[in-house]
């Protein structure tokens, strides 16, 4: 463990220096790109989540074609135009699928594909909003527009509106029968709806939005990519050159591979905990900070520089002032977890304050941090094999880390 983990160390600072602004002359001979007008978008662009301090500049990308590949959207906010756009994309995604080595990630999706409204399982609660839509309307009345097929310069012109007559179960799930048995009939709704290619879950969901305007007590779903959302603009933003948040990043032109690969630690830290925002109050600063430096490829701090100083502060109170080397001290103290414990449970830290394990969150400040504390806890091991605590972690905090070599 303690190899692979020194391995991912001199990989990330060996990534550290270079740039992630394409020049004109970037090659993009390796992996494939696919380029989509806004309208041709797989999913809803989520602007309602969209969050960030660089949001509003990551809204202004209409005019642009969005450029994708298997694990990412690019949004050019910044006037990159075509060729640069897919060579920027081209190098992120390589970014990612070594971060998605050496965090763990292989088992873990980015994004939840399905439809969502904030909710962890997006197919079940979709599948109960179809049922109780049925019950509530059962059938619809839909404008469908009459288009000539004829061949000519007016091809596909539209002629006028009629309506059609819907049955909601049939409209939305084509195919689709409910059994009649003792499960309730969303749980049917929801094993015919994971069975479909995602184009077809896209257009279901898509059909469910148009009958829910029918039914007041129905909410529609906003449709996810399941890949990062990538948003490269030009302004200076408040928090850096790059920042991370629940669908993705935002970069600004001109960021470092450093600060980018750092951003996308901050957005698989927001996305496994599903914190919507919430982040910094569910999980420790160190942790989240350390996790960043360490995958990001940022400086860490040398045994002999961090033996006296602890980031950790378990006690809880304000830092009056913290050290100028914060962030290289949170990184040597994620780097004495990996040295002793196996990466998957380090990364399940942050599956303890997912918002559907915490009934109690937002009471107070330290009640949404007792969820990682607990899970530390119970799970962390020091470099001798025995038990770590995060307040024992604090208080004989030179002790554990004079044992690195």
């Amino acid at each position: 463990m303690r190899k692979q983990f020194i391995v991912a160390v001199l990989a990330g600072l060996a990534l550290s220096g270079c740039s992630t602004t394409p020049s004109d002359n970037d090659q993009t001979d390796s992996g494939q790109t696919t380029t989509y007008r806004t309208g041709d978008l797989p999913f809803s662009y989520p602007e309602s989540l969209l969050t960030g301090y660089n949001s509003t500049e990551c809204l202004k990308w209409s005019d642009s074609d969005i450029v994708a590949t298997d694990k990412l959207f690019l949004f050019d906010a910044a006037g990159m135009g075509a060729k640069r756009s897919q060579s920027l994309a081209l190098r992120l995604d390589k970014e990612i699928a070594k971060l998605s080595t050496s965090m763990d990630w292989a088992a873990y999706r980015w994004v939840n594909s399905l439809p969502v409204i904030n909710e962890p399982n997006g197919a079940a609660l979709f599948a109960d909003s179809l049922i109780t839509l049925d019950r509530g309307i059962g059938t619809a009345r839909l404008n469908i527009a009459e288009v000539n097929e004829s061949p000519g310069l007016f091809d596909s012109m539209i002629l006028g509106q009629s309506t059609e007559k819907v049955d909601v179960l049939q409209y939305v799930l084509p195919g689709f029968t409910p059994q009649r048995d003792w499960r309730a009939p969303a749980h049917y709704a929801y094993k015919h709806f994971l069975k479909l290619p995602r184009k077809e879950r896209v257009e279901a969901v898509r059909r469910f939005n148009r009958l829910s305007e029918f039914h007041v007590s129905t909410d529609p779903f906003d449709i996810l990519p399941g890949r990062i959302l990538v948003c490269v603009h030009r302004e200076a933003g408040k928090d850096g050159n790059a920042e991370g948040h629940d669908l993705g990043v935002n970069i600004r032109l001109g960021a470092t591979d450093q600060e980018v690969r750092s951003a996308l630690v901050a957005s698989y830290q927001a996305v496994r905990t599903q914190s919507y925002g919430q982040l910094e109050s569910l999980v420790p600063e160190w942790f989240l900070t350390g996790q960043r430096v360490f995958h990001g490829g940022g400086r860490i701090a040398t045994v002999e520089e961090g033996m006296f100083n602890s980031p950790i502060n378990s006690h809880g109170t304000s830092y009056d002032k913290k050290p100028d080397n914060y962030p290289a001290l949170s990184g040597l103290a994620y780097r004495y977890l990996g040295e002793a414990n196996a990466m998957s449970l380090i990364a399940s830290l942050l599956d303890a304050v997912r918002y559907r394990d915490m009934p109690d969150v937002g009471r107070n400040e330290r009640q949404q941090m007792r969820y990682f504390t607990e899970a530390f806890d119970d799970r962390m091991k020091g470099l001798d094999g025995g038990p770590l605590t995060v307040r024992g972690f604090d208080y004989g905090w030179n002790g554990f880390i004079g044992t690195l070599e």
